[in-house]
């Protein structure tokens, strides 16, 4: 395992108005390792994931992205850097294991960003 993560959360926080949702939240993800995030109900997971997504930017403390600090305050931030979300919805399919659903994640992911990269190429050379 290398030392440097390639997901860091040093002392992440988020707040919504009155309510305290993340408070100094430490989290390391190193490459090539699968975290499971489990919790109660409102204990925090989906917003947790929300501000690494960058659906909902973090308020107070650094996310970093290969040992660098990096601002994550929109969805495009986040995808820019690779990360990818798939929330649940057991409308979408009520037989894909854990495995088939990450691998599709990961192919829709990867064909988003050669997409992503095709259109920036056309769009230079015009």
């Amino acid at each position: 395992m290398s030392a440097t993560p390639v997901l860091a959360l040093r002392g992440v926080s988020k707040r919504f108005g009155a309510v305290q949702a993340l408070t100094d939240v430490e989290l390391e993800v190193h490459a090539g390792e699968v975290v499971a995030l489990v919790g109660d109900n409102g204990a925090g997971k989906s917003t947790l994931v929300k501000t690494i997504a960058g659906v909902h930017p973090i308020d107070d403390r650094v996310i970093e992205w290969n040992g660098k600090a990096v601002a994550v305050n929109r969805p495009h931030d986040a995808q820019a850097l690779g990360i990818a979300t798939v929330y649940q919805d057991l409308a979408l399919s009520t037989t894909s294991t854990l495995s088939a659903t990450s691998s599709w994640a990961a192919r829709s992911s990867a064909a988003e960003s050669s997409t992503r990269s095709r259109w920036s190429a056309a769009r230079a050379s015009s």
